[in-house]
């Protein structure tokens, strides 16, 4: 299947991606995790890894689409949307 660059918007996320997407590997999530833990705002938060794709690291024959991860720890609105956007735009942008 040949991929073919599409407009995406997600909120306030607007870039231009490869489609179809590409499943998540173990290799990339570990790539973006480093990316995302450089951002300042990820000290304020723990940070838990969760869903399918949680469940895939133990068992391959899981098929996913996506990486979900919950923040706690911290209430500050900003910090939360800051997270939510940068990450969100490196899955989609650089993985």
């Amino acid at each position: 299947m040949f991929q073919r660059l599409k407009s995406i918007k997600y909120g306030e996320i607007e870039c231009m991606i490869k489609y179809p997407f590409n499943d998540p590997t173990e290799e990339v999530f570990e790539s973006w995790k480093k990316d995302f833990f450089k951002l300042k705002e990820v000290k304020s938060f723990d940070v838990y890894l969760t869903g399918g794709f949680a469940e895939k690291l133990s068992n391959n024959n899981i098929k996913t689409y996506d990486v979900d991860i919950v923040l706690t720890g911290c209430n500050d609105n900003k910090k939360i949307e800051k997270l939510i956007y940068e990450g969100t735009k490196l899955g989609i942008e650089k993985y």
